[in-house]
């Protein structure tokens, strides 16, 4: 058992040091979990949205819907995206994990794969919402 300088002073390491490097890395996985939650409930919200106007739109004698059909596909692909997002984040963690005696850092793939899928969903979004309020100012 560690006591006394031992205990403060581990491998060069103060109790403070690891404390502050544990809040932090709990605080990312934190900032990275809700973004990734942010992405779905953009998508699919914009889904739900689309189709309840797009409904509400045919009631009313407009054709809407099939120029709907394009954004739409894109708010599903962006929903997709933002999933297999939260499987690359597994994925890190689960390599991070493994890696943690081995000492290399091939996490560091994961990761950059889920910044790269979480950016193409925003992407996703983004083009599905221009696309969208142009086929709703072109249809009238």
């Amino acid at each position: 058992m560690l006591s006394g300088k031992d205990y403060t002073e581990w491998k060069g390491r103060t109790v403070s040091d690891d404390w502050h490097a544990a809040e932090t890395y709990k605080s990312m996985v934190a900032i990275g979990v809700e973004s990734i939650k942010a992405l779905l409930f953009l998508n699919g919200g914009a889904i739900v949205a689309l189709l309840a106007y797009a409904g509400q739109a045919e009631k009313n004698g407009s054709h809407v819907a099939r120029l709907l059909s394009f954004p739409v596909a894109l708010f599903v692909a962006g929903v997709t995206l933002a999933l297999l997002s939260f499987l690359t984040v597994y994925q890190t963690q689960y390599t991070l994990f493994n890696e943690r005696e081995a000492g290399t850092t091939r996490h560091m793939q994961w990761q950059r794969a889920t910044v790269v899928i979480a950016i193409l969903s925003l992407v996703s979004f983004s083009t599905g919402a221009v696309w969208a309020i142009r086929s709703m100012a072109n249809s009238n």
